[in-house]
């Protein structure tokens, strides 16, 4: 963001202070190319959005008196703090997708006397987009009153007459919203007989059960709505941002309501921070937490990112959640054989992916089915061998395509490596060709549009996947995938693997490349290896050369570490901690998350414009096209670089924590000091700029 903002913001923070206590300190504000037959997971542009910020935080929690969607419904309805038209406390409601007719949102019982007329009231907002007259309905006694037009960051009065008929006793008032809509805000809502009796018990949403000291449902937040949501018994609560070099960023008190209250981050600009919150009664709570410049309250969902998610492990609950709040746009996740079919030829699904499954589709997620391993009931439990079990298994397939309906399909997971694959043909091309044989068989006649995706190896082995092609592979899949973990010492180089991967299908395809997907890539932050930090400039490198080479798809692995233990490697390739700190509603965010969204923010949908040599030793991976251009910049040397790039205006020299600085150009170009590290440059103005990718 410009520095002018940032200098206002700080100014405001002072003029706050005044009446909450908060001080700021003032800081430097540190401020796919190939061609492919089936769909890939490519951002799709949208109209901007009226933006106008303003503090608030959803928070975890539940209202008293309310019933409110399940979130296999409707991505998320609960309590929000610092926006409410009295009290502090009003309904959010977050439905990225609906299904057709609409849900509703939010319930309660009333009781009607029969015959009498009643006053319905309620102030409504959306946050990031107007909504057209009719998009929310309150339904009392089969009598409707449609919302007019809701303007943006405007609160507005629903209001309506309702008759009881004389047969009813008692009744229901439900909220229901028709078309998908991010962040609209509820409240006050009343329905008022003629002698002024409330038969609506918590109309304000002030009375909420559960919650953290410190509550909010993200810890990953975006800079004009950056509000700490806090449950605290009434009296002083003390506040404290410090980024990762000690430097405090802002601190302050606020006078807690003994419900939920507000910390709005007022004067804290972009960065990774650590968090700490105390109560009246001396209750603490410390957790890592996100600022990023991103124009509207949440990331939008880039579904060329991906992540692992493992629903089959303690802890998995509401992993898509945490995967969208960084702008992730597709989950790929095991749906194993053996948990669902346990008798032959009966498909009886499991709760966790029933579960999960559809929260990510509420929450706007794409899913990427892996289908594997093997079955016992059929004979191999690892790995499908015989013909009996190969047909088996490729009606399994279809039969998660049918029930789940996936947007790809991902045909086994590292069948050219051992240890997911024992059996007597062995882990070639060869063996590996029936498996896919049998998936497009019986994928394409449930669903001919969902994208088979071949291959998903260890490794990349050229050979391997030669071999696949001559054998007629390109004509049962839609992609290929391979997890490049031989680029790990030396990101950048992932792009050679990709051009490789390009050049093998169009040998065998006309001249015409298959598209690549990279559904895992990752490294772990285990004691002695890579730092959290480190791992989190790794991402930036590994993900942002992904993509700039070509790839329609970069996944990382995995979305939450699955330990503790900081000295286990497997367990701690994680974008986010293994659980929510003490007092803490929300999981812990590690810098490899904020990161991840950082980099989504500031790409910004951008497509991929390639690899480009800015200077000596200068990596620069391209995003966007002109004075919109953005670019993932590191040097391969030990020492400092220096990067001159194009730039018609200032540009912010980003780093991986978020600070940053502004550099004027001169005579078109600005000359870049780049580190090891990767540093983002992109133009001033980038943070007002409109979201360009949405979900469909």
């Amino acid at each position: 963001m410009p520095h002018r903002r940032a200098r206002f913001l700080v100014a405001l923070c002072a003029l706050a202070a005044t009446i909450t206590g908060c001080t700021a300190v003032s800081t430097p504000s540190p401020k796919p190319t190939s061609a492919t037959p089936t769909p890939t997971p490519t951002p799709t542009a949208e109209a901007a959005p009226q933006r106008q910020p303003t503090r608030v935080a959803a928070a975890a929690g539940s209202f008293e008196n309310w019933s409110a969607a399940s979130n296999h419904t409707v991505g998320e309805v609960g309590p929000a703090v610092g926006l409410a038209t009295s009290g502090t406390v009003a309904a959010m409601v977050d439905a990225p997708v609906l299904a057709s007719g609409g849900a509703t949102v939010l319930s309660t019982t009333v009781a009607l006397v029969a015959g009498s007329t009643y006053t319905f009231s309620a102030q409504m907002q959306p946050l990031t987009e107007s909504l057209e007259a009719g998009a929310l309905t309150a339904t009392v006694s089969d009598t409707k009153i449609a919302s007019p037009a809701l303007p943006v960051s405007t609160w507005t009065e629903v209001t309506g007459s309702v008759t009881v008929p004389a047969s009813a006793k008692k009744g229901e008032l439900k909220i229901a919203l028709s078309v998908p809509a991010r962040r609209v805000m509820i409240d006050d809502v009343s329905l008022t007989a003629a002698d002024g009796t409330q038969l609506v018990k918590n109309g304000s949403f002030e009375k909420v059960s559960g919650g953290a000291l410190i509550d909010n449902t993200s810890l990953i937040m975006s800079t004009d709505y950056a509000t700490v949501a806090v449950a605290a018994p009434a009296g002083a609560v003390q506040w404290k941002a410090t980024r990762p070099d000690g430097t405090v960023t802002g601190q302050g008190t606020i006078t807690a309501s003994g419900s939920l209250s507000a910390i709005p981050l007022i004067g804290v600009p972009q960065g990774f921070y650590s968090l700490t919150v105390k109560d009246a009664k001396g209750h603490t709570a410390t957790t890592p937490m996100g600022v990023v410049d991103t124009p509207a309250y949440d990331i939008p969902l880039d579904p060329r990112f991906g992540t692992t998610v493992h629903l089959k492990e303690e802890g998995s609950r509401g992993q898509a959640r945490y995967a969208g709040m960084l702008g992730i746009g597709t989950i790929r996740s095991d749906v194993l054989w053996r948990l669902n079919e346990t008798t032959r030829g009966t498909y009886s699904w499991d709760k966790r992916y029933e579960s999960e499954f559809a929260r990510a589709h509420a929450s706007g997620l794409q899913l990427s089915a892996i289908v594997n391993y093997g079955n016992q009931v059929y004979g191999n439990p690892v790995v499908p061998t015989g013909p009996d079990e190969i047909a088996a298994y490729g009606k399994y397939a279809a039969a998660v395509a049918s029930h789940y309906k996936p947007t790809s399909i991902e045909i086994f997971n590292e069948f050219n490596q051992e240890r997911f694959n024992k059996n007597a043909c062995g882990i070639t091309a060869d063996c590996y060709m029936a498996l896919v044989k049998s998936v497009n068989k019986n994928v394409r006649a449930v669903d001919p549009k969902i994208t088979l995706i071949g291959g998903a190896t260890a490794n990349y082995p050229s050979s391997w996947f030669d071999r696949l092609w001559s054998l007629g592979g390109l004509k049962y899949v839609d992609a290929m995938s391979f997890h490049p973990y031989q680029a790990n010492s030396h990101p950048e180089t992932v792009a050679s693997l990709i051009a490789d991967a390009h050049k093998v299908s169009a040998n065998h395809n006309g001249g015409k490349a298959l598209p690549v997907w990279i559904t895992e890539t990752g490294s772990s932050s285990k004691t002695g290896g890579r730092t959290p930090t480190n791992q989190g400039q790794f991402l930036m490198k590994i993900l942002s050369s992904e993509l700039a080479a070509g790839a329609a798809s970069a996944m990382w692995y995995d979305l939450k570490n699955t330990t503790t233990n900081a000295a286990d490697h497997e367990g701690n390739f994680g974008l986010y901690e293994y659980q929510s700190r003490q007092n803490t509603a929300a999981l812990a965010p590690k810098p490899t998350a904020y990161d991840q969204a950082l980099l989504i923010a500031s790409l910004n949908g951008r497509a991929s414009a390639g690899t480009v040599k800015p200077g000596k030793n200068v990596v620069a991976q391209a995003f966007g096209k002109d004075d919109s251009r953005v670019y993932v910049v590191w040097t391969t040397d030990a020492k400092p670089s220096t990067a001159s790039l194009p730039a018609s205006g200032p540009v912010d020299v980003v780093a991986s924590d978020g600070s940053f600085t502004t550099i004027q150009p001169s005579a078109g170009k600005v000359s870049v000091t780049v580190p090891n590290v990767p540093v983002l440059v992109r133009p001033s103005t980038l943070d007002k700029e409109p979201a360009t990718t949405t979900v469909k």
